[in-house]
């Protein structure tokens, strides 16, 4: 009986292309299915720094010529749509959508975002995301050509003379959508540098409400 089910097990294998040893129980399962395996974004921590009243925060953003009237989180000159959270800025997953959706194979799961620039802001601003504990980045998604989409990217730069010089809106908000990805659930930092300045945010990720 046992020899019997050593073959069974090891024929499926064979089928399925995966050496049994390597293959976990949910792989299995979705194999036979039909179905894809993702990993699991963990929950929303609790537990991320709070940004200091000197320092960025998350707020509803109003300014005149801003197309829409969402949360942002930041300071001049540059703000992400989108956090939530006032001053422990959030990320929430899976509200919407399953996060299974918004995942990205070898670079984690993607958020909806948009950063605005400041109207009076002429040069260039680059953006930076870190998790806390372990260092991984975040990745931008940098425009790539019609053919290949969105580039995953662990800088984003800004040139804002040439975006102005793109827009019919040119003494306006500028409002350029770039999504982002974590890697994981946990606390990151986002760095904001540009001549003469910098700012920095913590913000939680992860599946759940606020």
């Amino acid at each position: 009986m046992i020899g019997t089910g050593i073959r069974v097990g090891l024929t499926l294998g064979t089928l399925l292309g995966l050496p049994v040893a390597h293959r976990t129980t949910s792989q299995t399962r979705a194999l036979l299915s039909g179905t894809p395996s993702y990993p699991t974004l963990g929950k929303l921590p609790h537990d991320c720094p709070a940004n200091p009243p000197s320092s960025p925060t998350s707020r509803p953003l109003r300014m005149t010529g801003l197309k829409n009237s969402r949360f942002g989180a930041g300071a001049y000159p540059i703000w992400g749509l989108n956090f939530t959270g006032g001053s422990h800025a959030t990320l929430s997953y899976g509200i919407e959508k399953p996060p299974h959706l918004d995942y990205i194979a070898g670079y984690g799961w993607s958020h909806k975002m948009a950063w605005v620039l400041a109207d009076s802001f002429k040069g260039r601003v680059t953006l930076r995301g870190r998790a806390m504990q372990g260092g991984a980045p975040v990745q931008f998604m940098v425009p790539g050509s019609p053919q290949h989409g969105a580039i995953p990217a662990p800088v984003l730069v800004y040139d804002v003379a040439t975006l102005r010089a793109l827009t019919a809106r040119p003494q306006h908000p500028l409002e350029v959508p770039s999504d982002f990805a974590v890697p994981h659930a946990g606390c990151y930092a986002l760095d904001a540098r540009w001549p003469g300045g910098t700012w920095r945010l913590y913000f939680a990720a992860g599946v759940g409400p606020e």
